[in-house]
């Protein structure tokens, strides 16, 4: 059953966010697929486990749900596309903007009016110190990589990560090339500066990411751009 999360403090109050608790012993609720595009459905079923294809279904029948809610339209009729790096939006004007992320067993959505919006959230990493530098230095830029604090601490890469995707998100860009292109200082937890260096980005003073409450065993961010 979604549920819709109250909106922390520091966060813009149009922002609603909502969260589910995916039960993945049992099947997928039936009225799912139904309000799902056939291209929706086939890429539901390009997923190789069968719990990813069954998160993703899950999380656009809901996010199809709401935005006919606030559309005035029917699930199936939200006009929704993906823009060059794959993110979906609205197709034609309007001022409503969403964002998913789905990891383990939760799903995050975040709504609102007249913001560019980024949700991420991610699984505790089970990984080795070596396994967890070689991903840090995937992520991380020069700047956090030489602030990294001896051992890794692997809860403070995650923050990092999640904060990250959540901004470029927000930015409607792609992940893989950009993350090391931001710098996130998390002193300020649970809400994030956001520092960077991009001529064509949005101005550092207009980004913001806020570390967001979750499960166990996960960590979420979200990000928005002032209008």
């Amino acid at each position: 059953m979604p549920q819709r999360l109250p909106t922390p403090d520091g966060i813009p109050a149009q922002i609603e966010l909502w969260q589910v608790a995916f039960d993945l012993d049992h099947g997928d609720d039936a009225g799912d697929e139904l309000v799902l595009s056939a291209q929706e459905q086939a890429h539901a079923r390009r997923y190789r486990r069968s719990d990813d294809a069954r998160r993703f279904r899950c999380m656009r029948a809901l996010l199809r749900r709401l935005l006919g809610e606030r559309l005035g339209c029917t699930a199936q009729a939200v006009p929704l596309v993906r823009n060059a790096h794959g993110k979906p939006q609205l197709d034609g004007p309007g001022g409503l903007s969403f964002n998913v992320s789905h990891a383990g067993g939760i799903g995050l959505i975040a709504i609102a009016p007249g913001l560019a919006l980024g949700i991420d959230v991610e699984c505790s990493i089970a990984a080795g110190p070596e396994e967890l530098l070689g991903m840090a230095r995937q992520v991380l830029s020069p700047h956090e990589w030489a602030a990294l604090p001896a051992p890794l601490d692997g809860p403070q890469f995650l923050r990092h990560w999640v904060a990250k995707e959540a901004v470029l998100k927000a930015l409607g860009l792609g992940i893989g090339e950009h993350l090391q292109s931001i710098d996130i200082d998390l002193e300020t937890h649970p809400r994030y500066q956001v520092f960077h260096q991009q001529p064509h980005w949005p101005a550092p003073a207009r980004l913001h990411a806020s570390a967001l409450s979750t499960w166990p065993g996960h960590a979420a961010a979200l990000a928005w751009i002032d209008a």
